[in-house]
């Protein structure tokens, strides 16, 4: 039987979290996986970057601001250069640049994803959001700022964990159905099984995309957990 509103407002809220889960995945969000192989080659990469360059070589290969690029989602240049100067006491193969450097190079970076395209997919998508700005809660609500927020939405296999696309959005700008249908389009010529997503991705003109059009089986989840253990970006 369906409870009317009423009902629903004065039913008496009952919290059945498992609170022993929830306290690790608050603890997850703030882990980071690093890969440091990229050390061993460093000079092996920065000289197959120097051949035929003309002009000032480089100092610093690519693979060192694949390696940084995580990090500055979360913290600035200046602190990255900060992180750097440490870590490179302990580890004597990593060389530590300015924030100038950190801020250049991140912005000439072009990265590809490596997966085989060949092989069909049984995928998952899901979002989530990192804000512009620090702003405080009193500025927000005294001088009533809209905060910003930057949308990253990933499709991942569900089985493998291989990253197959990534959109990246002002949140105002695109609502998570909308990006999944960026997806789609970037991944038109993969094959797909299945398509896994909270409730958040059931918009009408995307079930149909799904079912009629791309004829890929829709999969509803309650709530979807993407890990990405290790992803591997290389420059094209």
């Amino acid at each position: 039987m369906v409870k009317t509103k009423q009902e629903s407002w004065s039913s008496k809220y009952v919290d059945n979290r498992n609170w022993k889960e929830y306290h690790e995945e608050l603890i997850l969000q703030g882990e980071f996986f690093f890969n440091s192989d990229f050390l061993e080659n460093w000079n092996k990469e920065l000289d197959e970057m120097n051949t035929s360059k003309r002009g000032a070589k480089y100092k610093y290969p690519n693979s060192l601001f694949e390696w940084l690029s995580p990090i500055y989602s979360f913290i600035s240049s200046r602190k990255i250069e900060g992180v750097l100067n440490k870590l490179s006491e302990f580890i004597p193969k990593l060389q530590s640049c300015d924030h100038s450097t950190v801020i250049d190079r991140l912005n000439k970076l072009d990265l590809v994803l490596e997966f085989d395209r060949a092989k069909s997919y049984r995928v998952a998508v899901d979002s989530t959001g990192n804000k512009l700005t620090n702003r405080g809660e009193y500025i927000t609500k005294k001088w009533r700022v809209q905060r910003d927020w930057v949308k990253v939405s990933i499709v991942i296999d569900r089985f493998s964990q291989d990253l197959l696309d990534v959109e990246v959005s002002l949140d105002k700008e695109n609502s998570d159905s909308k990006l999944a249908k960026r997806h789609l389009k970037n991944l038109k010529d993969i094959k797909i099984e299945d398509f896994a997503a909270d409730g958040a991705y059931y918009e009408g003109e995307l079930y149909s995309i799904l079912m009629i059009v791309k004829y890929i089986q829709l999969l509803r989840f309650q709530k979807v957990h993407l890990k990405i253990v290790l992803i591997q970006c290389t420059q094209q």
